[in-house]
């Protein structure tokens, strides 16, 4: 149930909360992005490319940076507070695992914090697609079959440690790639 509202909630935020790399002022750079600006902080998300053959490794890495007028600030979070998630029209779907414990990190103005895609998510040994998950996630490449993917990164922490869920704050961005046979 929980990952169902989980799930639920980042729809609704898809549906507001996305630019596009093409209206954004960064796009002169290479590599195909995204990003979402709220009033102290900017995440971004990279992709080495938009199409891909079967095959081929997939370059994905997020960026978030704090704006805001402190010179840092705290955030509050459980682990890891930026995730990925990949879903595709062929039913495949890497859903975020965290641990909900409360950590804690500052993160200082204007600094801007990498963070190279991580595969998380589990599977059941019972299921059909077992070995394919395994097999997955023994890979340490993202390497997706044939299909039209969208990639989304999602950041999400609370800005006091007194008033963790009123003070929480959901950043996401989304990017499309396809992958051809």
């Amino acid at each position: 149930m929980k990952k169902l509202i989980t799930l639920l909630f980042i729809v609704i935020f898809l549906a507001g909360c996305t630019n596009s790399y093409e209206d954004s002022d960064c796009s002169s750079l290479d590599a195909p992005f995204s990003y979402i600006e709220s009033d102290d902080f900017i995440l971004r998300l990279f992709v080495d490319n938009n199409t891909y053959q079967t095959g081929e490794v997939i370059t994905v890495w997020a960026e978030l940076e704090y704006i805001g007028e402190n010179e840092s600030i705290t955030i509050y979070h459980s682990e890891p507070y930026l995730v990925f998630q990949i879903v595709g029209d062929n039913g495949f779907e890497m859903l975020p695992y965290r641990v909900d414990v409360l950590e804690s990190s500052i993160l200082v103005r204007d600094e801007t914090y990498h963070f190279d895609f991580q595969k998380s998510g589990e599977w059941s040994l019972d299921d059909e697609d077992a070995e394919f998950w395994e097999n997955f996630f023994d890979e340490p490449n993202l390497i997706l079959p044939p299909g039209e993917y969208t990639i989304t990164v999602v950041a999400a922490f609370s800005l006091s440690s007194e008033d963790v869920i009123g003070s929480q704050l959901v950043l996401l961005t989304e990017i499309s790639v396809t992958v051809q046979e």
